[in-house]
């Protein structure tokens, strides 16, 4: 079983990946990490990258008042982190935290 690798999603141009392809280079980069994966087989999963320095995980609050500079403060039990690796950790857990199908949805994409 080959691990499977998450990566920006480059429809949304978020400050983060800007700040880290500030150049220009940006397709170029998207394109070469693209072939890359592709060359050794790998699956590669898009994720949106937006609210993830703003979305307390936990506790699922949205607010961009939590982060402040290098910084992310909860609004809910006032812990402190890295606002980076928080937004890191963020996306690493997407998967699991979005939003799943109801029963409902399932059963009427099936009925079409």
């Amino acid at each position: 079983m080959t691990p499977d690798y998450a990566i920006d999603d480059v429809g949304y141009k978020g400050r983060t990946f800007n700040r880290m392809i500030n150049n220009g280079a940006r397709s170029q980069y998207t394109s070469r990490a693209d072939d890359k994966l592709a060359w050794k087989g790998l699956p590669q999963i898009k994720i949106p990258s937006f609210f993830t320095s703003s979305t307390d995980w936990p506790h699922g609050l949205v607010d961009k008042a939590q982060r402040r500079g290098p910084l992310f403060k909860s609004a809910v039990d006032g812990k402190t982190w890295d606002a980076d690796m928080h937004g890191a950790e963020m996306i690493g857990r997407w998967l699991f935290l979005k939003p799943k199908e109801t029963a409902s949805q399932a059963v009427s994409l099936a009925a079409e």
